[in-house]
């Protein structure tokens, strides 16, 4: 097995950095011990590994990449490969946490895994929009979802996309960069109604 300084992981798996951060403050915000929370797109696991550490919850983490997956797997944490939530049975967890890729596609770049850590789709939005309209799906009642949304995807798309999905957003913390601003985002699916729930 490959050890914490394997090469592949300097260029195939996305490096923390404060974006990762600002998720996991955000998310410990509307977290409660306990709960089973799935670290979508974990990459190296740092997200998942300090939630797990600092908020006591059972984290799952989730990664395409299999450079990933062996780098969050060797913080000892619960690993599933697979695209998105798609490894993630309905109404199984009690949160989503997702930090997504949100650059356009550059047909100059390479493709390879750490390219496709980085790139949300043709606009940048995809991904993120696909993992949106799942997430309910997931989620308990009572469940959260919380995503990092940056101004160069366009926030209030993203908005927009989560509140057709009917999902509430709140804003749980924010961050200025030179190039960008990061937002991190609470989704909140809607409870049904006493109608609904008769229905």
């Amino acid at each position: 097995m490959s050890g914490p300084s394997d090469p592949r992981l300097e260029t195939q798996v996305y490096r923390p950095a404060a974006d990762s951060t600002l998720l996991v403050e955000a998310a410990k915000q509307v977290l409660d011990p306990g709960w089973i929370v799935v670290d979508t797109g974990t990459g190296s696991g740092i997200v998942a590994d300090r939630l797990q550490r600092e908020a006591a919850v059972r984290a799952i983490a989730t990664d395409i990449n299999p450079h990933a997956c062996a780098a969050a797997s060797r913080r000892g944490l619960e690993v599933v490969r697979g695209s998105l939530l798609d490894p993630i049975d309905e109404a199984s967890v009690d949160a989503a946490v997702f930090n997504p890729p949100y650059l356009p596609a550059d047909d100059r770049l390479p493709d390879d895994w750490l390219d496709r850590a980085t790139t949300g789709g043709p606009t940048g939005i995809e991904l993120v929009s696909d993992w949106i309209e799942d997430v309910p799906r997931v989620l308990k009642p009572g469940g959260v979802a919380v995503c990092l949304v940056s101004s160069l995807t366009d926030i209030d798309e993203v908005v927009a996309i989560a509140e057709a999905t009917g999902l509430s957003v709140t804003e749980l913390a924010e961050r200025p960069f030179p190039f960008e601003r990061l937002v991190a985002l609470a989704l909140n699916p809607a409870e049904p109604s006493a109608v609904d729930q008769l229905a």
